[in-house]
């Protein structure tokens, strides 16, 4: 999960190394946000320690549950395992989302590059988010290097949070912020509290999604191209052990569609597939279908 979680029953694909596979799989609804009359945007999803976390986005709190004046932060629910109802836990302390999140190699529930509604560049930002504090008065993190929103994440198996590409995302995006998608990857340790540069992607991708998987390399899935001008049917495969990129895969086809995609989110599921959910279809950016269909 990542930045939108988007509504139940969405496009799932397996991804092993080599080929992509179908599989025939079934939804279930799950437990509601507390605000689920009003819907839910921009959240980024971490599960840590039997529980699911739920940061950021849209619908907006007031502080400390005190309603003055507008609401100006960040949403932020937990769902511990097996309980029937998210909680609601410490709000942000400002409108973030869009972020990226995960579980650092100190156990930490992390977050990074949170970007404001509507603003084409993220925050350098990290922190470590406390259900009871949020992360007001944390020990506070180093600053990201880069200030790119939409990049993909990603969480290698010692910890370390990866930021890939991102960008404005759109041709449109693209032309009215002034700059363009990037390539730049960057890595957070925190053992050495330091982030740092790796060796850049191929190509630029904003919008694209990531996923460890399980075996030393992390793939990233579409999204938009250097311009923004279109989506993109890559897998991109990035050696940890050797910094290094290689091409390995292209999206399958939508029913009904093409084979170019933006917005999807990935995770490395218990059978040791990457499952690739949801997004946007279609390669002309200026258009596309949100994905609602199981392959």
């Amino acid at each position: 999960m990542h930045s939108t979680l988007r509504p139940l029953c969405v496009l799932v694909a397996t991804c092993s190394l080599t080929s992509l596979v179908h599989s025939q799989s079934s939804w279930e609804v799950a437990t509601p946000f507390p605000d689920a009359t009003v819907g839910r945007t921009e959240a980024v999803g971490v599960f840590h320690q039997g529980t699911l976390y739920a940061l950021g986005g849209t619908p907006l709190r007031y502080e400390n549950g005190i309603v003055t004046g507008e609401p100006e932060r960040g949403a932020a629910d937990y769902l511990p395992s097996g309980a029937p109802a998210w909680l609601q836990g410490k709000e942000l302390d400002t409108e973030w989302g869009r972020m990226g999140a995960g579980v650092d190699g100190l156990g930490r529930l992390i977050a990074f590059g949170p970007a404001r509604s509507g603003d084409p560049s993220a925050t350098q930002d990290a922190f470590i988010y406390d259900i009871v504090t949020g992360h007001e008065g944390d020990v506070g993190l180093p600053d990201k290097l880069l200030d790119f929103t939409n990049f993909a994440y990603a969480v290698d198996d010692a910890g370390r949070l990866y930021a890939i590409g991102g960008g404005p995302g759109s041709q449109s995006a693209v032309a009215a912020a002034g700059f363009a998608n990037t390539a730049l990857v960057e890595r957070y340790d925190a053992v050495a509290d330091v982030w740092e540069l790796l060796a850049p992607m191929p190509v630029a991708r904003a919008g694209a999604t990531a996923s460890f998987d399980g075996q030393g390399h992390i793939l990233v899935f579409g999204g938009y191209d250097a311009t923004g001008a279109a989506r993109t049917n890559t897998v991109y495969r990035y050696s940890i052990a050797g910094d290094s990129w290689s091409l390995v895969a292209s999206l399958p086809t939508e029913p009904g569609g093409d084979d170019r995609y933006s917005d999807q989110r990935a995770i490395l599921g218990a059978d040791e597939q990457i499952w690739v959910l949801g997004g946007i279809n279609g390669s002309n950016s200026a258009a596309g279908t949100t994905i609602d269909s199981v392959s």
